[in-house]
C-alpha cells in the first residue's frame, strides 16, 4: 500500500472568546493498493482529560474506492528482472490498460496476472522475455487480454501462456520473434484454446 499524499486541515479559530475551544485538527490520508484508492480521515478530538491532563481521541474514518480502470502510459523498464508488473490475487477486478511503453531483459514474464480482469496492452514494444503475458499457473479465472500494436523479439517461451480454459486473447498488428531456429508458433498463445483466440 502506498500514501499518495497527506494533508492536516483545520479551521481558523476567529474567535475572540478567551476561553473559545481551539481548532480540531483532521488529518486527511489517501492510500492507494492495487485495484482500491483508501481515503482516510483522522479526527484528533482533544477533549479527553484524565487526573487533569488532556489526552487526545482520534476518530478515524476510512473509506473504499474502487478503481475501475487502471493507466500505466510511457514507462520504460530498461532491465526488468523478474516482471515489470502483476496483478496480486487481491485485485478487485475491473481494467488495466498498457500503453506506449517498452520493456526489456523479462527473465520470465514482463506481466503476470493472479486476479480476473481485463487487460489492453498497446503500442508497446520489448525484447528478451521469457512471455510478454503470463497468467497464474492452475488457475481458472477469467482473464481478456488485447494486444494491439505490439512489437516483441527474443521471446524464449511465449507471448501468452495460461492454464485457464476461460482466457481469452484479441490481438491486431502483433508482431513477434522467438529465440532459436524451428517453428515456434505453437508458443505463441501458450496452452490456450484456439476458440479463444481473435484476430481483429
Amino acid at each position: 500500500m502506498y500514501v499518495l499524499k497527506k494533508w492536516w486541515l483545520a479551521d481558523e479559530d476567529t474567535s475572540d472568546e478567551r476561553n473559545a475551544p481551539a481548532p480540531m485538527p483532521v488529518f486527511m490520508t489517501l492510500f492507494l493498493r492495487p485495484g482500491l484508492l483508501y481515503f482516510r480521515l483522522d479526527f484528533d478530538m482533544r477533549f479527553q482529560r484524565v487526573y487533569g491532563v488532556e489526552h487526545p481521541v482520534v476518530v478515524a474514518l476510512l473509506v473504499k474506492i474502487p478503481i475501475l480502470r487502471l493507466y500505466i502510459d510511457n514507462i520504460t523498464w530498461e532491465d526488468v528482472g523478474e516482471d515489470a508488473a502483476s496483478v496480486r490475487s487481491y485485485f478487485p477486478g475491473g481494467a488495466i490498460i498498457i500503453t506506449n511503453s517498452r520493456g526489456y531483459k523479462a527473465a520470465d514474464k514482463m506481466f503476470q496476472f493472479n486476479a480476473p480482469c481485463k487487460v489492453r496492452i498497446e503500442r508497446f514494444e520489448g525484447s528478451q522475455m521469457g512471455k510478454l503475458v503470463r497468467q497464474n499457473g492452475d488457475t481458472d479465472f477469467e482473464l481478456y487480454i488485447d494486444l494491439n500494436t505490439v512489437f516483441v523479439t527474443e521471446v524464449i517461451s511465449a507471448v501468452v501462456q495460461s492454464d485457464s480454459p476461460d482466457c481469452f486473447v484479441r490481438y491486431h498488428a502483433l508482431s513477434y520473434q522467438f529465440t532459436g531456429s524451428g517453428d515456434k508458433s505453437e508458443r505463441v498463445f501458450r496452452d490456450i484454446p484456439a476458440a479463444n483466440v481473435t484476430a481483429y
